[in-house]
C-alpha cells in the first residue's frame, strides 16, 4: 500500500464553535474560508504562518473587508507591508523545520528499510 502523501493541517472538531470564529461567521462566512485557506497556504509553502493577505483573498474570492474581519477579531496579525500571520500557527500546527526534520527521519527509514 502506499502511504498517502497529501498535506494536512490541524483544524480542532470544534472549530466553528470557537467564539472567535463564530464572530467571524456573522460578519462574514468568507472571512472563515479566508482563515482555513490561509492555514493551508502556509502549511503548503512551508511560511510558518506568514502570509501575502491579497494572496489568500484572491483564493477564496474574499476582500478588504473580510481581511479587516480577521484582524479586527485577532486571528491575523498585520504584519505590514500587506502581509499578516496566523495567530498561534505555529502553536497547533508544525513548523518547516519540524517538517524537514520528519521528512529527512522518513527518508532514512525507507532508505533502511529497502537497504535490506
Amino acid at each position: 500500500m502506499v502511504a498517502d502523501k497529501r498535506e494536512f493541517v490541524r483544524l480542532d472538531v470544534g472549530y466553528l464553535d470557537n467564539p472567535k470564529i463564530a464572530d467571524a461567521l456573522d460578519a462574514s462566512p468568507l472571512a472563515v474560508l479566508a482563515h482555513i485557506a490561509s492555514m493551508t497556504h502556509c502549511r503548503q509553502h512551508r511560511t510558518d504562518g506568514v502570509f501575502v493577505i491579497r494572496r489568500i483573498l484572491r483564493k477564496v474570492g474574499a476582500g478588504g473587508g473580510d481581511a479587516r474581519v480577521l484582524l479586527e477579531l485577532g486571528l491575523w496579525v498585520d504584519l505590514g507591508d500587506g502581509k499578516a500571520e496566523l495567530h498561534d500557527y505555529l502553536k497547533h500546527q508544525e513548523s518547516a523545520a519540524q517538517i524537514a526534520r520528519l521528512s529527512e527521519a522518513g527518508k532514512k527509514g525507507a532508505a533502511s528499510r529497502w537497504a535490506k
